[in-house]
């Protein structure tokens, strides 16, 4: 009888050994699971933390005027190489595109992503600025941009802060662009840019 019974006190000490080492197992395996989990969610967050435009110019900490808002104010503002021109709230020079000649959107797609247009549904004259030549366009993807003497204006993302005018006289995507003047014709450079004066004094009629 004795002997019967430490055979039942040894065989479920071992059955309660059995279920401690199940139970841990499944522990560790659900902190494992969660430690997975985390780490993942982890990466894939900063995977989309990325910027940048592909064409080269700018970044996201440049000029963005692409998103589009209820109004916004345009006014003149001095920026280096072309003295005093349109700007953006934010102090941004805003530019006007050549080849917009009929006073229609042109720059889409890739063209937006490098000069991003000034969107909003109504524009505000700030110091400087003629009230009566703001008006709003409708761009081909349907958005309202703002116009000044007929022409839609643009930011430029490799204006990384106010008061720069990198983009006066570029040639990109089919035309050239430039900084645009309180009268909204093309600004003339300053005599610190006479490496562009000609092409820039060629084109200040624009808008006319």
């Amino acid at each position: 009888m004795g002997n019967s019974k430490l055979r039942t006190l040894a065989i479920g000490g071992v059955a309660a050994l059995g279920l401690l080492a199940s139970a841990c197992g499944s522990s560790s395996s659900a902190t494992a699971t969660s430690g997975a989990g985390s780490g993942s969610a982890t990466h894939a967050s900063s995977g989309t933390s990325g910027s940048g435009y592909a064409s080269g110019y700018g970044s996201s900490s440049g000029s963005g005027a692409s998103s589009s808002s209820a109004s916004t104010t345009v006014k003149l503002a001095s920026a280096s190489g072309v003295g005093k021109v349109l700007v953006d709230s934010s102090g941004y020079t805003l530019y006007l595109f050549e080849k917009d000649a009929h006073k229609t959107p042109t720059c889409t797609g890739a063209c937006n992503k490098v000069w991003p247009p000034l969107l909003a549904s109504k524009a505000v004259a700030g110091s400087g600025v003629k009230a009566s030549l703001l008006g709003t366009v409708k761009d081909p993807n349907g958005k309202t941009q703002v116009t000044y003497h007929g022409w839609p204006l643009y930011t430029f993302s490799g204006d990384t802060k106010p008061g720069q005018a990198k983009g006066e006289g570029l040639a990109a995507f089919g035309s050239k662009w430039w900084a645009v003047s309180a009268a909204g014709t093309a600004a003339a450079p300053s005599s610190a840019s006479s490496s562009s004066s000609s092409g820039s004094s060629s084109g200040g009629g624009w808008g006319g």
